[in-house]
């Protein structure tokens, strides 16, 4: 098994030999094999079972280096709104597999420096542009990209450090009419619903740990009380909580676990 709980870095997952399923948010079995990559936005966790020994690139990133980049990503914001994004992955096709590869002898041969690692994430990004459709970047990149990355970067940094909706609004430092207008604008749904959504993909997240149990969710969520929680579980999933537990952990003990090696940049 492999994994990482939230974290403060985007990761692009490049799967070089082998294969693997992903549980991430409520996309769960999703499969991976040699010569594909996913990314894993940096509010999320997620969960990996290799069922063949596989070789992988990770490569972090907390924000878009250039400029340019983020005004490219903005730019193909439209595209965003016609893709149904279901977690699936993207080919690497040339010259990203020679781009990986070389990174790979780089890092084996002891060039592991802050300098190497700004080159590669710029070189990334222009063979990205150059090499792919607008449509595979839009859906690789569909978590980041954004008509105000500012405003989307904002919103994802900040979403769970409040309580409430008026307290997100306040660090935002505009008004209720024009935060509201930029949300709708630039998530397609209310505030409240966002919300809402990425709440429900974060308990499944959490409850494929076995290591965590009832009282950990109710309290980690801000329920006065287990049963307010069972409530809002039969509501938003049609079940309780146990029965939660044990449908997505079920899924998840399916797989085997033979082996991983990998690169991290």
């Amino acid at each position: 098994m492999f994994g990482l709980e939230q974290g403060l870095s985007h990761q692009l997952l490049v799967f070089l030999e082998g294969s693997c399923t992903i549980d991430y948010g409520c996309f769960l079995g999703k499969k991976f094999s040699a010569g594909e990559m996913v990314l894993i936005h940096r509010r999320s966790s997620y969960v990996g079972q290799v069922t063949e020994d596989m070789k992988i690139v990770v490569m972090s990133f907390d924000c878009l280096i250039g400029e340019c980049d983020k005004l490219v990503f903005e730019s193909y914001a439209n595209y965003r709104s016609s893709i149904k994004y279901d977690f699936r992955a993207t080919p690497i096709r040339y010259p990203l597999t020679d781009f990986f590869h070389l990174l790979i002898y780089y890092l084996q041969n002891g060039i592991n420096c802050a300098h190497l690692h700004e080159i590669k994430h710029k070189e990334l990004f222009l063979c990205l542009r150059w090499f792919y459709t607008k449509e595979e970047i839009t859906y690789l990149f569909y978590e980041l990209i954004g008509k105000s990355m500012d405003f989307r970067q904002f919103i994802y940094d900040n979403y769970k450090k409040v309580s409430s909706i008026a307290e997100l609004i306040e660090l935002s430092n505009v008004s209720k009419p024009v935060f509201y207008r930029r949300f709708k604008k630039e998530f397609g749904a209310s505030a409240y619903q966002w919300i809402l959504k990425h709440r429900r993909e974060e308990i499944i997240r959490m409850v494929v740990n076995p290591q965590i149990c009832i009282d950990d969710l109710y309290e980690k969520f801000g329920y006065a009380s287990k049963e307010s929680f069972h409530n809002f579980c039969r509501k938003e999933f049609g079940c309780t909580p146990k029965q939660l537990m044990n449908r997505y952990r079920s899924i998840a003990s399916q797989h085997a676990d033979p082996g991983i090696s990998s690169y991290r940049h």
